[in-house]
């Protein structure tokens, strides 16, 4: 068996969906949160994005550009009608077959072959694609774009897989919390995006959100471009990069006093710090840092050691904070804005003090995403409804017609080939049979 032969087998296909099939469960079960050195080295836990499932998607493409080259040679002769094809003679060789004697003895070729023209091509849709009229021979058919559907279907799987492909290189989508008056660098893009504004609509008299709406502006070359209000199904686009409305949140920002403890057990003061939740802030002309791990506005723990809160409002706030010398952690440890002697410091020199609470200020939730390759993967899916449409729902059906004379009486041969739906052609032959018998 040659390589090509192989590489259009149908066993050859079956192997690569199977192996497909294996590597996608793989995908399933391999979390990226499992730290492995032979999974990283394989690459299992980004395996959708791996060179060994693109290299079997690059082997499927393969198969099926060959099955589909090999089934146009096939069918190549179909589109090609010649006397070769058409002039058979021996008309009884095919699937169907009936030979009846007509009762009209009286009628010539000429008009048996108006009766038939108008019974096959205008009543039932058939063309008329070659005819002899020395032999009587009338060669018709309908449905040929039938034989098209599975080639159509191949040819739209390989431009969906290219567009998944042309999305694994150069799409990405990301999630980014982004205050007001913020400006982001937007990834593989030679712009920036500044968030302008945040607000909120309100249903009448309710509490409940109607209308997440950011204002976004698009800088390039440090001069703004667009500006849009961006809402929920309603994103901006630039270059090919979209902005979406995810979500927002609230950012709570909190004051600390950072000191030093000093030997008669009195403190000196270094200084006051802001630090919002989920962020930290560098001590200039130290190596600390002090990180805000949680804001807690109404503390309570229960017997399990649960943290939670009780409400929203600050009736009992706490902040968790962790201290930084050199990248090192010196501790962590809750803090209280109305307990400020708690003894709760890390063990260190340094002491760190819980001591207001900023105002709370809206962030937005953007997605930030490009996808190149979803228009090809749209233009492939259609192909594949057109492919499949047509394959389930044409047939190609074709129809030798001969007409001879025996003793003064008309003989009429009928025979016909269909590439599907065996039992309705046969209802059609017989149709045909009984209108031109009337």
């Amino acid at each position: 068996m040659s390589v090509l032969k192989f590489l259009s087998s149908v066993k050859f296909t079956i192997i690569i969906l199977i192996l497909i099939a294996i590597i996608s469960i793989i995908g399933t079960l391999v979390t990226p949160k499992i730290d492995n050195i032979i999974i990283k080295a394989l690459q299992l836990d980004i395996i959708y994005h791996s060179y060994l499932f693109r290299v079997l998607l690059a082997l499927f493409c393969l198969n099926l550009c060959l099955c589909s080259v090999k089934n146009i040679k096939s069918l190549s002769h179909l589109f090609d009608v010649t006397d070769k094809v058409v002039d058979k003679t021996e008309l009884d060789n095919h699937s169907f077959y009936q030979k009846n004697e007509l009762n009209k003895g009286d009628m010539d070729s000429k008009m048996l072959y108006s009766l038939i023209q108008y019974n096959l091509v205008r009543r039932l849709f058939y063309r008329l694609k070659f005819s002899n009229e020395e032999k009587s021979l009338y060669y018709f058919e309908k449905g040929l774009i039938s034989r098209l559907g599975p080639i159509i279907t191949h040819a739209s799987i390989i431009i969906i897989i290219i567009g998944g492909i042309v999305v694994g290189f150069t799409g990405f989508k990301e999630h980014r919390n982004i205050p007001v008056g913020e400006v982001i660098s937007v990834p593989n893009a030679d712009f920036k995006a500044k968030v302008e504004d945040f607000r909120i609509e309100f249903y009448p008299d309710s509490n409940t959100p109607k209308q997440y709406i950011t204002k976004l502006t698009i800088i390039e070359n440090d001069n703004p471009v667009i500006t849009k209000d961006i809402m929920v199904n309603h994103p901006l686009k630039y270059k090919g990069i979209k902005f979406f409305q995810s979500a927002y949140g609230v950012i709570n920002t909190i004051g600390v006093e950072l000191s030093k403890e000093i030997a008669d057990g009195s403190k000196s003061i270094i200084g006051e710090y802001s630090i919002e939740e989920n962020s930290s802030v560098k001590i200039p002309d130290t190596n600390l840092e002090i990180k805000l791990l949680s804001y807690v506005p109404d503390f309570v723990m229960d017997d399990s050691g649960h943290v939670s809160s009780r409400s929203s409002q600050p009736r009992n706030p706490a902040v968790l904070l962790e201290l930084f010398d050199n990248n090192q952690s010196k501790g962590k440890a809750w803090k209280f804005l109305k307990y400020p002697s708690f003894k709760a410091s890390p063990e260190s020199e340094y002491i760190i003090e819980f001591v207001s609470i900023f105002p709370s200020k809206y962030y937005t939730r953007l997605q930030i995403s490009r996808d190149s390759g979803i228009s090809i993967i749209w233009i492939g899916s259609i192909l594949m409804i057109i492919g499949l449409f047509i394959a389930f729902f044409f047939s190609h059906k074709r129809f030798w017609v001969k007409f001879s004379s025996e003793n003064n009486i008309n003989v009429l041969e009928i025979a016909g080939t269909s590439y599907k739906n065996r039992s309705g052609f046969e209802k059609e032959s017989d149709l045909i049979l009984r209108l031109l018998q009337k």
